[in-house]
């Protein structure tokens, strides 16, 4: 095995880990006035499962959460049997129907990682028409050419910290997208903070021009 391939499974092996630091999403999260009374309530869509852990964490505050439980089925769109672009579109828009829109705060996880080629700017659109000129978007790129083949799932302890159950899927081999790949894929939408953590991905936060 070379140097470069173990590099890559460690932190693949890291990124396994139960628990880690989100930096950025605490210091954003906290940029929030939330005990003035001032602030309306935030609108949050968060495009994983229900997570009850993460459920409890908004309820503190004065948010309005929308789950969508949508990672798991976009990036399971079998692009194999050459989708007419329209059923495609469908398909893809059934996933994301959101009634409150637009929200504040997207909340994505990996799931830009694991889209397809074809599948990425359908969702990339449908994201874009969910905000309004301030909103931000959060989630991890992958900075391993090693990682998993699904999505994760993850969910959130506290500001400063959230977790990911231990992913079961195969290992495969791709480029990983940096922050600026992502910007190049996401015109309307501009980098605000990213971050490498410990456990080997890239936190980042969008801000919609």
């Amino acid at each position: 095995m070379s140097s470069l391939e173990y590099r890559a499974l460690t932190q693949v092996e890291a990124e396994s880990a139960p628990e880690f630091n989100t930096r950025l999403f605490s210091g954003f999260w906290k940029s929030y006035d939330f005990e003035s009374g001032a602030l309306d309530s935030l609108r949050i869509l968060d495009l994983g499962s229900v997570q009850s852990s993460s459920i409890d964490f908004f309820s503190d505050y004065s948010c309005y959460l929308t789950i969508a439980d949508a990672i798991k089925k976009l990036t399971e769109i079998d692009i194999a049997c050459e989708l007419e672009d329209k059923v495609l579109r469908e398909r893809v828009e059934t996933h994301l129907m959101f009634e409150s829109q637009p929200y504040d705060i997207i909340l994505v996880w990996d799931c830009l990682n694991h889209l397809s080629p074809a599948v990425f700017p359908l969702v990339y659109e449908k994201l874009l028409q969910a905000c309004h000129k301030k909103s931000h978007m959060h989630g991890f790129l992958y900075t391993s050419e090693m990682h998993y083949s699904r999505p994760g799932q993850f969910y959130i302890l506290a500001d400063d910290k959230m977790a990911c159950y231990q992913n079961q899927s195969p290992l495969i081999r791709s480029r990983p997208m940096n922050s600026m790949m992502l910007m190049n894929k996401m015109p309307g939408f501009t980098l605000d903070r990213s971050v490498l953590i410990r456990n080997g991905m890239q936190e980042f936060i969008l801000r919609r021009q």
